[in-house]
Parts: structure tokens; C-alpha cells; sequence
């Protein structure tokens, strides 16, 4: 009798023991459900925002003559760029020229994209004036060469700046609207870095 009654608390420890540890399994198991399932919504999220931006939306004559300026002005500060690193005459202008060509390269690829998503036309070759711009460019040389080359670089970043900020307020267009927005602290950068260079000239 005495080993019956210590038999059955013994039963009744282990029957709660196994309850409790099933329990924990389960809330463990949901807890891992539920994260799996967070991390998914998270992904899902992401993705859409992702879709939200390169969606086609409204493409008004703003939004196009916007992303048609930039593309221009984009392959323009890449070919003077391209010059001003090889005809620099001190280092901060044949780096600032590096500078130009990498970021503005960047900076082209991602339009082409976003224009491509938008059924936007881009054009892929400098304006007459452009190209007779960079003509006037390539003939000087020297301390000549960098004021000039510095010079321009200021008054056109000064204005990329403004049409851009413009765009990332105004624009109708979703997806080239945060390409401005996004664009805008490399034009800023720009700016600051031949606003420097022309001051310490």
C-alpha cells in the first residue's frame, strides 16, 4: 500500500510534466510561425514598395521634358568629365572630373531604367550646343582649362539641383519623381565640391 501511494503522485508529476512540455513546444512552435510569417509580410512590403516606385504612372509633358533634361545633362557632365580627367591642370579638377563620371554614370543608368519602365524615350547623344560647348572646352588648356571647366560645373549643377528639387515635389510621376528625390544629395554634393574648388582657386 505504501508503494501505491507513492506511485501514483509519481504518475500524476509526470502526466503534468509531459503536458507542460507540449505546451511549451506549441507556443514555441507558434512563436517561430509568427515570426516566419512577420518576416515574410516584411519581405512582401519591401517588395511592393519596390514595384510601387518602377510602376507606370501618369506620364504628363513635365514628367517627360524632366527625364529628357536630365539624360542630357547626365551624358554631358560624363564627356566633360572624361576631359577634365585627362586635361586637368591640378589634381582637385582632374578628380573632380573622376568624380563626374562615376557618379553621373550611376546616376544615367538608373533614369535609363526608370524611363524604360515609364515607356520614356531617352535620348542617347549630346545637343548641338552641348557638344558645341565641350568643342570650346577641349581647345583650352592649363589654369584655363580648370577655371573654365570649374566654372561650368558650378552654374550647372546649380541648375540640375533646381529642376531636380522641382521634380522630386512637383512631379506627377511616382517612379521619376523619387528618382529626383533620390538623385538629389549627389547633385548637392556636386554643387558644394566645385563651389570649393572655385573658391580656392
Amino acid at each position: 500500500m505504501k508503494n501505491q501511494h507513492l506511485i501514483i503522485p509519481a504518475l500524476a508529476f509526470s502526466v503534468l510534466l509531459f503536458s507542460c512540455h507540449n505546451a511549451s513546444d506549441s507556443a514555441s512552435n507558434r512563436s517561430d510561425t509568427t515570426m516566419a510569417q512577420n518576416d515574410t509580410t516584411g519581405k512582401a512590403n519591401t517588395n511592393a514598395g519596390n514595384e510601387i516606385a518602377m510602376a507606370k504612372g501618369p506620364v504628363d509633358k513635365a514628367a517627360t521634358d524632366f527625364a529628357m533634361d536630365a539624360a542630357r545633362g547626365g551624358l554631358f557632365e560624363v564627356e566633360l568629365g572624361k576631359i577634365a580627367k585627362e586635361k586637368g591642370n591640378d589634381t582637385r579638377t582632374r578628380d573632380f572630373g573622376a568624380m563626374m563620371v562615376d557618379d553621373h554614370s550611376k546616376i544615367n543608368e538608373q533614369l535609363k531604367k526608370v524611363a524604360s519602365s515609364q515607356d520614356i524615350a531617352l535620348p542617347d547623344s549630346l545637343d548641338p550646343n552641348e557638344k558645341k560647348e565641350m568643342s570650346s572646352l577641349e581647345k583650352k588648356s592649363g589654369q584655363d582649362f580648370d577655371k573654365t571647366y570649374m566654372k561650368l560645373m558650378e552654374s550647372d549643377h546649380k541648375k540640375d539641383l533646381s529642376a531636380f528639387q522641382k521634380a522630386s515635389e512637383k512631379c506627377t510621376n511616382p517612379a521619376i519623381k523619387e528618382f529626383a528625390l533620390q538623385s538629389l544629395p549627389v547633385l548637392e554634393r556636386h554643387l558644394d565640391s566645385a563651389k570649393s574648388i572655385n573658391k580656392n582657386e
